[in-house]
């Protein structure tokens, strides 16, 4: 009797990790040097109105910031998107907001894994980049594989240490500017708002791409089964990580703009257009201890990632979306979902194709983004608004509709901001989920298997 019930019982995701380690997971996630990262594709496209682009990116996280922080009060499992679209719209939705997700979180770690092997490579050339990606890729699987309470470990510590060195790095740029350097001053409107120069179009495409430096706060809300007390940490978690992260990334793009005014006009190369900042404002022996703490930090930003789909992954195996005995297979001493993180690392080789492209990696990231986000703010209002008849107040009505509704929008303006190939990509890979929705439901004529809870 004994060993039928050990035979039946499953091996569950543990609860250790509390609200610091959640705020740097999400920080992780959209890795704290995320503003250099973009500091020369955008304010190239913007004309310097990096700043900006940042502001409005924001504004749009917000909203889906809140629906995320609501909706991880009522479900505390692991799977965020699809979990809360299945349960508040219906399991068919659901899957296609998971299916959205997945490419968002799958392509993340592309362009972390494309950033780690061109630094590393810039600091020892004799290894080539796809070797530096290769062993990158190896790395996250190993940490993942052991385990969230290793994995959370090492994330924290790199975390840490990448905070410490952007705030000593930035020193020198504020340095330059309060000497008198580039624009000279603090307070130079046109660092944020150039109306000579300003093009809306090329404004919302930058919003657009620069949403992918906000998934963060969306891979705490996968973390539900790995956390302490998650009704009230997630939500804290979540809020805290867009507010301080936002507020943290315009004031760093506000000061690069004023450190090189025409920046925008002068970099040689916008991918790696922070190097060139750094010698800019005669800091240039920056440049290969940057190199080597972006690589990791940028490491860090796909363990976060692919910690996220795997356990996407994991739920889409329990509901039987995908095979079950594959994806909603744990690691029966690590217990973590071992075939969702292969899949996940193995998908970071991809970087390799995109080795010159930077703003089309990141293009394709923020498409999934923006549509995953789409579908939790739809799931916000289902929930507590039509599902909800108390809600159904003047407040209720601003909380749980308007609001929501207002992510909705701006998130699907901002995907038809973005490049054309960034649509066609993402339309086809819901395309192929929808293909793959239909055979399972028998041409939806079913309803697909619910989750197990």
């Amino acid at each position: 009797m004994e060993q039928v019930k050990k035979t039946e019982q499953e091996v569950k995701l543990t609860g250790n990790m509390g609200l610091f380690s959640l705020i740097l997971m999400g920080i992780a996630a959209m890795s704290p040097n995320v503003v250099y990262l973009y500091a020369g594709i955008l304010p190239v496209l913007t004309k310097g109105m990096y700043a900006l682009t940042i502001t409005i990116t924001a504004v749009v996280m917000f909203f889906s910031a809140l629906s995320y922080a609501r909706m991880s009060k009522v479900y505390q499992r692991s799977g965020s998107v699809y979990v809360f679209t299945s349960e508040s719209i219906g399991p068919k939705v659901g899957f296609m907001a998971g299916w959205a997700i997945i490419a968002d979180y799958l392509l993340l770690p592309m362009v972390c894994y494309l950033s780690f092997g061109l630094y590393l490579n810039a600091f020892i050339p004799a290894v080539p980049v796809w070797g530096w990606i290769l062993i990158g890729v190896a790395s996250c699987a190993v940490l993942s594989i052991m385990g969230m309470q290793i994995a959370g470990s090492v994330n924290s510590f790199f975390t840490v240490v990448g905070i410490g060195f952007l705030l000593f790095s930035f020193a020198f740029v504020v340095i330059y500017v309060a000497r008198g350097g580039g624009a000279g001053t603090f307070f130079d409107p046109t660092a944020y708002l150039n109306p000579e120069v300003f093009v809306l179009d090329n404004i919302l495409t930058a919003s657009g791409i620069f949403c992918c430096g906000f998934v963060g706060f969306d891979v705490i809300s996968t973390m539900s089964e790995e956390t302490k007390d998650p009704e009230k940490t997630i939500p804290k978690a979540i809020i805290l990580c867009c507010v301080i992260c936002a507020i943290a990334f315009i004031i760093m793009a506000y000061i690069l703009q004023l450190a090189w005014p025409t920046g925008y006009l002068e970099m040689k190369d916008p991918d790696t257009g922070i190097l060139e900042m750094f010698a800019h404002v005669n800091a240039g022996w920056l440049v290969p201890i940057f190199s080597v703490l972006k690589a990791f930090t940028s490491l860090m930003c796909c363990l976060a990632g692919t910690n996220a789909v795997a356990r996407v992954f994991y739920n889409m195996g329990k509901s039987n979306f995908l095979p079950k005995k594959t994806f909603g297979y744990l690691h029966p001493k690590f217990k973590t979902p071992v075939f969702g993180i292969v899949i996940a690392t193995a998908v970071g080789l991809l970087s390799i194709a995109f080795a010159n492209n930077l703003q089309a990696a990141a293009s394709l990231i923020s498409f999934g983004a923006l549509t995953g986000f789409t579908f939790t703010n739809l799931s916000c209002f289902a929930h507590y608004y039509v599902r909800t008849p108390a809600n159904r107040t003047v407040a209720g009505f601003v909380k749980y509709a308007v609001l929501p509704w207002l992510g909705v929008i701006f998130c699907i303006y901002l995907i038809f901001s973005l490049a054309l190939s960034a649509q066609l990509v993402g339309i086809g890979w819901l395309a192929f989920g929808f293909v793959y929705l239909l055979i399972k439901t028998k041409g939806l004529r079913e309803n697909p298997q619910a989750m197990e809870l």
